[in-house]
């Protein structure tokens, strides 16, 4: 989930996209996506907010960590 106009959602793409992994990108300025964010994160203070199966990781500082533990492959096929 994040909006269009920010780097670390921007940065966050271009590193899925790097690594062939497949993402919804969830725009929060509409409602409906919003709500769904909402769900997830109730209090979300920042975007993007990264969502793997139905955990919330929080954002582009937190999927970076997860690579470098070699934990965000795992997650990726549901084994973590």
């Amino acid at each position: 989930f994040g909006t269009p106009q920010c780097h670390y959602c921007t940065m966050a793409k271009q590193f899925l996209e790097q690594r062939n992994i497949h993402y919804i990108d969830r725009d929060i300025t509409d409602d409906e996506a919003r709500a769904e964010m909402d769900k997830f994160v109730p209090d979300a203070k920042y975007v993007p907010q990264i969502v793997i199966g139905d955990k919330a990781i929080g954002g582009y500082r937190e999927l970076i960590e997860l690579q470098h533990q070699g934990k965000l492959s795992k997650m990726m096929n549901g084994k973590a």
